[in-house]
């Protein structure tokens, strides 16, 4: 006979859970001691480790490259504590095929290239 009061009859492998984390992946940050520091959180890693659940995020150092090497790994602990977002704004390689497009400014943009290259453009 199971008893309906027992944890394990309330047990569901398929049961959805989420799990808060402070940034997203792709979230570039800096060290708060030193903001020259910055790396790209790659992924967040979930490890069970002495039946506590640990979180880990993988950070990359070359934050103007795609690339998915993990440089160093820390705990989230250490990413809240240590790491922030930075307060200046970071440019890196824009690519043509993915950089956001303006609406208005970008049919003016291509308007006004196309003008260039067939030498139609009228000099003020």
């Amino acid at each position: 006979m199971i008893n309906s009061r027992d944890s394990y009859t309330n047990f569901n492998p398929n049961k959805k859970k989420s799990i808060d984390v402070p940034y997203e992946i792709g979230t570039i940050v800096e060290l708060k001691d030193n903001p020259d520091v910055l790396a790209r959180i790659i992924q967040y890693r979930i490890t069970v480790e002495h039946l506590r659940q640990v979180i880990n995020v993988g950070l990359n150092t070359n934050i103007y490259e795609n690339e998915d090497k993990i440089d160093c790994e820390i705990t989230v602990e250490e990413l809240e504590e240590k790491w922030k977002k930075p307060d200046r704004i970071i440019v890196g390689k824009l690519d043509p095929e993915t950089f956001l497009r303006i609406p208005g400014f970008s049919e003016h943009f291509e308007r006004e290239k196309k003008l260039e290259l067939t030498g139609k453009r009228k000099n003020k």
